[in-house]
């Protein structure tokens, strides 16, 4: 798994938490939650590479597909989003566009 920078301000308690369940269990899905709280910490690149790393061992996983996808969008890694984000649809195309409609249609 990769590690991300060592500089990073202190983490939160979650995050602390997600870090090493996911050390424990390096088959787990906790990357996702992980990945999440990354992105709300502000900190996409370390997102991204917990995601990443979660792809490589789920490469079937459409959620976690999808959270790459709009994490490189942020960072904006256009090329990246758009190979996962197809990846996703090739995979499972009613999911993911279950997902969006379902998304769409709670926005009103």
């Amino acid at each position: 798994m990769t590690q991300p920078d060592a500089d990073q301000p202190s983490l939160s308690p979650e995050i602390e938490k997600l870090k090493k369940q996911l050390l424990g269990d390096r088959k787990s899905k906790a990357f996702i939650p992980l990945a999440e709280e990354y992105v709300k910490a502000g900190m996409l690149r370390e997102a991204a590479l917990v995601l990443e790393d979660g792809v490589k061992e789920f490469p079937a996983f459409i959620t976690a597909l999808v959270a790459l996808g709009r994490v490189s969008i942020q960072l904006d890694d256009i090329p990246r989003a758009t190979k996962v984000l197809q990846e996703a649809v090739k995979i499972s195309p009613d999911n993911v566009l279950d997902r969006k409609s379902t998304r769409l249609n709670s926005s009103h």
